[in-house]
């Protein structure tokens, strides 16, 4: 205040100076208005300037600060909402699921919980003494046409989906096939295909990613049936360097991806009069065939009339999600449950049992005091854990909040020491499904690959999947 002051004081007096003794006497002469102005005005009028430019600046500068501010929220939340977008669709991706609908399977020592599944789950007991050095191929064949005559049975549409094998032995495809054909021969079906749709499932890693993958790259896979089986027993000469005893087993998945829907009746007809009317002069037999064929992208080969068919005969009564895999086993037991910890929780966030939060959301909530979720209701668990591998498997699971009875209360491969090669993942696989159908509860699969790996997976009702964001409140 005081530099303005003396500003408008020295201007005014170097003015007047110039006014008065410099400039010519007739700027002094007129009106008493018009002399004040003279004497006034001119002072003033640099100050009055330069404060009303430094006020126009301040108030532009403030105008340009407030338009940052709000450029740079609105940048933020369209970061964040990206960001959102991004792991929803991340988290969309690993919870992907496949729908369980139906097993059939062959091997000895039959459970008493798979003694009473007639329906979508049959288990059946077979005796070892007739397999003895029968020759692989001649065991797996008898038990896999068994296996396939009780699916096709069930279903004829059955035998237009594809198989995947779970296996790295290429003979066995001829083994699958064959045991297709006679399986076919044996239910009397009049309309197949004329060649089995037989391949090895590709990749690597855990099933439940492979299939996953398989269905992700195959938007015309309406399902499959996926087959697990070996025979160790019916080796001419039984494994060498192993401790279990051979055994054999024999197990055919059914699985569909989710969403699967069929056409109605109206329709089914509506298509099958627009196919006969196109061209009058077909012969008959090629009329039939096209009214055999089907007319969804989604069911691939699968005939029109049989698809509502599949659907109703096997509803699904079960989901699996993508499972969590740890590498080098550590030694110690406390490392090996950490690692343990880490891959049982990853396998709760693709189930959609556990949240998986943002960044920024989860930096926010380890400042805060963090909640402890609550206990999940696991009254089952498939694993073959042996002596090293139980007690972390157990401190794994206390630690993910998992109930410790479902250690107690589960299957372990590894206590009869039976060796079912390369069937003992389609099989615990097979188990935890039938297990969560039977529960309408989620059950863990822990697969031990001796001390090299460990694959953790979850399979759960299809009501409880997405329970979390079920849960979640809308905003």
């Amino acid at each position: 205040m005081a530099f303005h002051i003396l500003s408008v004081t020295i201007i005014a007096a170097l003015w007047w100076a110039a006014l008065w003794f410099v400039l010519p006497i007739a700027w002094l002469q007129g009106t008493l208005p018009s002399f004040i102005a003279v004497h006034v005005v001119p002072p003033l009028l640099p100050i009055v300037t330069w404060w009303t430019g430094k006020r126009a600046w301040a108030w532009h500068k403030k105008k340009a600060k407030e338009r940052a501010e709000k450029k740079e929220v609105a940048e933020k939340r369209a970061a964040l909402e990206a960001a959102k977008a991004e792991h929803r669709k991340a988290l969309e991706r690993r919870r992907a699921h496949v729908e369980f609908r139906a097993v059939w399977a062959e091997f000895s020592s039959i459970p008493k919980w798979a003694e009473k599944e007639k329906e979508q789950c049959l288990f059946r007991d077979i005796p070892l003494e007739a397999l003895q050095g029968a020759g692989r191929k001649a065991a797996l064949t008898s038990s896999l046409q068994l296996v396939f005559s009780a699916a096709f049975s069930k279903a004829k549409a059955i035998v237009w989906l594809p198989v995947m094998l779970v296996s790295k032995d290429r003979a066995l495809l001829d083994i699958v096939a064959q045991a297709w054909r006679l399986a076919v021969a044996e239910n009397k079906i009049e309309h197949f295909p004329t060649q089995p749709e037989v391949a090895i499932l590709s990749g690597e890693g855990a099933i439940q990613d492979r299939l996953l993958a398989l269905f992700e790259n195959d938007p015309c896979l309406p399902a499959v049936i996926l087959v697990g089986m070996d025979s160790p027993l019916a080796n001419a000469e039984p494994l060498l360097g192993s401790n279990s005893k051979p055994d054999h087993a024999v197990a055919a998945l059914l699985l569909s991806r989710p969403g699967l829907t069929a056409p109605d009746e109206e329709q089914i007809a509506a298509s099958r009069r627009q196919q006969e009317t196109n061209d009058p002069m077909t012969p008959y037999w090629e009329r039939e065939q096209a009214r055999n064929t089907s007319t969804s992208p989604q069911w691939g080969r699968v005939p029109l009339h049989q698809q509502p068919i599949l659907l109703q005969s096997f509803p699904p009564v079960a989901v699996l999600h993508r499972a969590s895999a740890v590498h080098d086993l550590a030694t110690s037991p406390r490392a090996l449950a950490r690692q343990i910890i880490k891959a049982t929780q990853e396998a709760l966030i693709s189930a959609g049992l556990r949240e998986l939060p943002l960044e920024d959301e989860q930096q926010k909530a380890e400042q805060a005091k963090p909640k402890e979720p609550e206990f999940l209701d696991l009254d089952w668990a498939v694993h073959n854990a042996n002596r090293d591998h139980i007690e972390p498997l157990v401190s794994a699971l206390i630690n993910c909040r998992c109930e410790p009875d479902s250690i107690t209360e589960a299957s372990n491969l590894m206590e009869k020491k039976e060796n079912m090669g390369e069937a003992r993942s389609v099989l615990m696989l097979a188990e935890s499904l039938v297990r969560t159908a039977q529960l309408k509860k989620p059950v863990l699969i822990a697969e031990f690959d001796e001390n090299k790996s460990v694959t953790v997976a979850l399979t759960c009702p299809p009501e409880a999947t997405g329970a979390v964001e079920a849960a979640r409140p809308r905003t």
